[in-house]
């Protein structure tokens, strides 16, 4: 625990730095959770997904897009079925995230939008995209899914759009902005340059998030092992597209410098690092920087997720597949050590598995009767089992405490693990940075599920940070985030121990 020594030291406005990663299975953590040594991982057509991705059904007809102040013919729904759609339309709509406004006429940037000027323009301190500040302006929206990165968090509105907010250290956010300082500490949700429509799927981890746009995987953020998957080791603040995947893809699933995308033909494909054998595809490469397939998985897979040094696929039979890193047993193969550079069946769960998630070293699944099990590494009872210990681990499924029905999504970060249960949010593990969301201090740990305050009912997606943060969506549309580190989206840099809401969602 030496490295969370770190948060002691500083104040919350000033906190912009996450437990330093080592190795992909240190026990330190790491920069990254979906979840961040979190679940980001990603809806694939299962009814409740791990991770930060939420897929639903189509929306309704004719909703306006708040976010690039032009109509719309819809979006996808929020999660579950039906949707309901975005504001009305807006002819001259305040489109930009206040950026500086000589970058010209792109409208994500700051610039004029298709129907007016932008709300922002150039800060009173200079700072692009209005400083610590806030969202330079951005209408309300609803978001129909979350994803929690290190020290960041991303949402995708309902007419498609993508915002983030948090730290812009190395492009995080999307905005055009890679700043350590104050000054690139985003308190309200800023618009991600170039997405302001057609994003269906996301996921974060680390400093790296993806999404699918249109068919297409765009990503932004860090790229040390080529995880941005455009051919390069070259970090980027703005969306840039994965080679190859360029359309066909229904969802992403970023781990801490992995990244994997799922086709809409049910195929699965990996690009970035490769230490632990999480690309899948049998090789020895430390990194790929463009996409590889992964072995045996190339239809037929329902949903994906990624995790420290792990992923993990379900199949159309209902089976669970997890390669990479097994150090703590995260693979489930009934024991820990060796790790898998080929997809592995999950002991136990060869059918009626619906969802997965991965995380530090953790991962979950939601069977299609509702019921939760995890299994890998346990030391702050991040599995849910009223276990914990330096040394626990669960090489093997177990049946988290009391989740026997009604689990719909679970995402797994540094320490804890949430999830929606008969649509409440409950958390379980370590609490050190307040993510178990029920006003309890630092010192509280909770092996078993306990409830988010205020979150008991109405939720429908939920995401797990690195360790610092977690956010849930609600069947209004809203995002409530609650934990350290400035990246709630609230308006402030102040730690929070229940949820509080983002700014402008709605």
């Amino acid at each position: 625990m030496s490295a969370r020594a770190i948060f002691l030291l500083l104040t919350p406005s000033l906190l912009v730095l996450s437990p330093a990663c080592g190795d992909d299975d240190d026990d330190s953590g790491g920069t990254g959770g979906n979840a961040s040594k979190g679940g980001a991982s990603a809806q694939g057509g299962g009814p409740g997904m791990g991770g930060a991705t939420t897929q639903g059904g189509k929306g309704g007809s004719n909703g306006g897009n708040p976010d690039a102040g032009e109509t719309s013919s819809g979006g996808i729904g929020t999660t579950g079925g039906e949707g309901t759609m975005g504001g009305a339309s807006s002819t001259g709509g305040d489109a930009s995230t206040g950026g500086d406004a000589s970058t010209g006429g792109d409208a994500s940037n700051g610039g004029a939008s298709s129907g007016g000027k932008s709300a922002g323009g150039a800060s009173s301190g200079g700072t692009s995209n209005g400083g610590s500040g806030g969202s330079g302006g951005l209408p309300s929206a609803t978001a129909k899914a979350i994803s929690v990165g290190a020290l960041h968090s991303c949402a995708i509105t309902s007419t498609g759009g993508v915002r983030c907010w948090g730290s812009s250290e190395h492009g995080r956010l999307g905005n055009g902005v890679n700043d350590s300082t104050s000054a690139g500490l985003f308190s309200k949700p800023v618009q991600v340059q170039g997405i302001t429509s057609g994003a269906t799927s996301i996921s974060s981890f680390g400093d790296t998030t993806c999404a699918v746009v249109s068919g297409g995987v765009k990503c932004w953020g860090g790229n040390d092992q080529g995880q941005l998957g455009d051919g390069t080791r070259t970090e980027s603040a703005v969306p840039v597209a994965v080679v190859g995947l360029t359309s066909g893809v229904s969802a992403v699933a970023i781990g801490d410098q992995h990244s994997c995308a799922l086709t809409s033909a049910g195929a699965v494909k990996c690009w970035g690092k490769n230490d632990y054998g999480q690309l899948g595809d049998g090789s020895t490469v430390d990194y790929s920087t463009t996409v590889v397939n992964v072995t045996g998985l190339t239809s037929g897979v329902t949903a994906i997720a990624a995790g420290l040094g792990h992923a993990c696929a379900v199949t159309a039979a209902g089976g669970a597949k997890c390669w990479g890193s097994n150090l703590y047993g995260e693979l489930g193969i009934g024991k820990s050590g060796n790790g898998a550079h080929v997809p592995g069946d999950v002991s136990g769960l060869t059918t009626g598995v619906v969802s997965v998630a991965a995380g530090d070293n953790v991962s979950c699944a939601i069977t299609s009767a509702g019921a939760l099990k995890c299994w890998g590494k346990n030391a702050d009872g991040q599995i849910g089992n009223n276990m914990s210990g330096t040394q626990a681990m669960e090489p093997s499924p177990v049946a988290v405490t009391g989740v026997t029905a009604g689990a719909t999504m679970v995402s797994s970060g540094y320490g804890f693990t949430c999830a929606v249960i008969s649509a409440g949010a409950k958390c379980w593990g370590d609490n050190f940075y307040l993510v178990l969301g029920n006003g309890m201090g630092p010192g509280y740990e909770s092996p078993v599920p306990v409830p988010v305050t205020g979150l008991t009912s109405g939720v429908t997606a939920i995401s797990a940070s690195a360790s610092e943060h977690a956010c849930a969506l609600t069947s209004a549309g809203a995002v409530k985030c609650w934990g350290t580190s400035g990246a709630l989206g609230d308006g402030t840099t102040d730690d929070a121990a229940t949820p509080v809401g983002v700014v402008g969602l709605p």
